[in-house]
């Protein structure tokens, strides 16, 4: 699971000492999302394949959001 990625949960921490923000949404491509908000552990949301025949990924939608 991303959330136990060590070195990506590393680089998130060293992101939130630096710039000390309230949340990151990290976008994983076909893993999905993974949201880290101040003082909780990170929490995956996990992307559903299905059968389409025009690809949007969690950054697309983010943006589109």
């Amino acid at each position: 699971s991303p959330a136990d990625d060590s070195a990506l949960l590393e680089a998130l921490s060293r992101i939130q000492l630096q710039h000390a923000p309230t949340e990151l949404l990290v976008t994983l491509s076909e893993a999905g999302l993974l949201l880290v908000e101040r003082d909780q552990p990170a929490r995956h949301i996990p992307t559903f394949a299905r059968q389409v025949f025009d690809v949007s990924g969690p950054g697309d939608t983010i943006i589109a959001t």
